[in-house]
């Protein structure tokens, strides 16, 4: 009986740390406005056609924050896990990983790349979820790049970002009524 419950231990263990790499809803810094980043669904939810435009940003308490390029997309819930399959995918010279994870409260279903290789003002990649639990999803999350500024709270210039509203309105924002009405009458 010992044995068994050491080797459980042991998978636990190796599954956490595992997963411990992997960035988690609470990550994601909420913020007032995001400017000149658009994701528009298709395909019921599970294709996105993420942009940066010629000035992208986000601002929190005053001050502009400008966008030197996207490295990562993410469908996001609060509060609940999300169900998902995220497959690997080369664009814009760069490799798209799954990040995705339920760990802690809600989760996140989406991809990262490295610096450099990610979505540069004007230009657009289309992410497909394989599968995605798309009436869980409450908002969408950006890994950004700053350009020339440290990422609030870091000694770093890249972090995510979120939308701070609640879920309806960010959903109307990046063209996601219709997901939010489906969770609003799921709940109801």
């Amino acid at each position: 009986m010992k044995s068994s419950i050491v080797l459980l231990s042991i998978g636990v263990i190796a599954a956490c740390s595992g997963s411990a790499l992997a960035t988690t809803r609470s990550s994601f810094l909420g913020v007032p406005a995001i400017t000149d980043v658009t994701a528009v669904p298709s395909n019921g939810g599970l294709t996105y056609t993420v942009s940066l435009g010629t000035n992208p940003s986000f601002t929190l308490g005053g001050t502009v924050y400008p966008i030197a390029d996207l490295i990562g997309f993410y469908a996001l819930s609060d509060d609940d896990d999300l169900l998902y399959s995220v497959s690997n995918f080369s664009a814009m010279g760069g490799n798209w990983n799954n990040d995705s994870s339920n760990s802690g409260a809600g989760g996140i279903a989406g991809w990262r790349t490295n610096p450099n290789t990610g979505i540069q003002a004007g230009e657009s990649i289309v992410f497909n979820f394989n599968s995605l639990s798309t009436d869980r999803v409450e908002r969408l999350g950006f890994h950004v790049r700053l350009t020339n500024m440290l990422f609030p709270g870091t000694t770093g210039n890249t972090g995510n970002i979120t939308l701070m509203v609640p879920g309806a309105s960010a959903a109307s924002v990046f063209g996601l009524a219709g997901l939010a009405a489906a969770r609003r009458r799921r709940r109801a």
